[in-house]
């Protein structure tokens, strides 16, 4: 499941947003993630960079108004920092 989802995200197939809120819905109800991880969540799996990413999005709209002038370049980088991210997961793990 998350090489199909990561592989949408590097393709760019899918809004990387919304891919990692599916992939965090599957962390969700998946505990078994929680207590595979050792340093950060998902590190077991290598997308604890791209779940960091999905937190740094939270960040930046409960941070931001959406009238700010910087939200939308800052999400523009976001999504890419996310398509880099899933990129170099498909080099390392595929």
């Amino acid at each position: 499941m998350l090489k199909y989802y990561i592989t949408k995200i590097a393709l760019i197939e899918m809004d990387p947003i919304e891919v990692l809120e599916k992939i965090m819905k599957i962390i969700d109800f998946n505990a078994d993630i929680y207590s595979k991880s050792n340093k950060y969540l998902g590190d077991s799996y290598g997308i604890h960079s791209l779940l960091g990413l999905y937190y740094e999005y939270e960040d930046i709209l409960n941070n931001w108004s959406l009238k700010d002038k910087t939200f939308e370049s800052r999400l523009i980088k976001l999504k890419q920092d996310m398509i880099n991210s899933a990129a170099r997961w498909i080099k390392q793990y595929l």
